[in-house]
């Protein structure tokens, strides 16, 4: 891929590619100024907290339990 001026970041985004993820969670600013890429939603880690805090503590256990297995 050579979305992101950092070519290093372009590693982090075919990463989470061929990883099927959801959500890239990042501080970078050339990654998060793309918002989204193919399904993947690319957010701040509080961004990120507040998706599943709105779930409030059924919405941390679920993720966690996908998250574990």
């Amino acid at each position: 891929l050579d979305l992101v001026e950092d070519p290093e970041d372009n590693k982090i985004l075919e990463s989470a590619v061929a990883a099927n993820a959801d959500f890239l969670i990042t501080s970078d600013n050339h990654l998060l100024k793309l918002e989204k890429y193919q399904e993947i939603k690319i957010v701040t880690p509080a961004e990120f907290w507040r998706y599943y805090e709105d779930d409030g503590e059924s919405g941390w256990m679920k993720w966690l339990k996908q998250f574990v297995g």
